[in-house]
């Protein structure tokens, strides 16, 4: 049984083998073969397919990456933020008119103004994430701190409360130490 199998759905034909030789493929045939190198040529062929053992390679086979730690983080790389006055008149108005704001006959500083206006405006339009913890009942607390690793077994209502609150303003890049239960629980 034969590794690759090749299906020629273009015209009947006569392919290079990369060996100096040809090989002709018949119109809606299979051929089996199992020399990885001809599969591999064989799939950079247009109307080609050529498939190993249930994978199917069309075209040229993708390459994969090599393993190992991704590359370091070039200065080239770092996105800086740039101010509005730093642009010409033709990057403002792409940009307002990316965020839907109307220029035509409006002055590089309007557009500015008009600009950190809806900067500011999504600022405050941010949604609230925090949770109403007073509207959660005792269990529903318990469960929250369960889930967070924090202390909720013989623990009052309001202890629960504040250690969760406590939680939510850790900041995401320090991570949170759970309270151990102790042993007398």
């Amino acid at each position: 049984m034969e590794r690759f199998v090749i299906r020629n759905y273009g015209p009947s034909r006569n392919l290079p083998d990369g060996h100096g030789s040809y090989i002709f493929l018949e119109k809606d045939r299979i051929r089996g073969t199992s020399d990885p190198v001809l599969a591999e040529l064989f799939a950079t062929y247009p109307q080609i397919n050529v498939t190993d053992r249930g994978v199917t390679f069309k075209g040229t086979p993708a390459i994969q990456p090599p393993e190992g730690p991704p590359p370091p983080i070039e200065d080239d790389d770092v996105v800086e933020a740039v101010s509005y006055d730093a642009l010409d008149k033709r990057e403002v108005q792409d940009l307002a008119k990316a965020r839907g704001i109307p220029t035509a006959h409006v002055s590089r500083l309007d557009l500015i103004a008009a600009l950190q206006t809806a900067d500011q405006e999504e600022k405050a339009a941010k949604v609230d994430t925090s949770i109403n913890y007073d509207a959660l009942s005792y269990k529903d607390l318990q469960q929250v701190a369960k889930e967070r690793g924090i202390r909720y077994v013989g623990v009052s209502r309001a202890a629960i409360t504040i250690s969760l609150q406590a939680d939510d303003k850790v900041k995401p890049d320090e991570p949170a130490v759970p309270e151990e239960p102790s042993d007398d629980e």
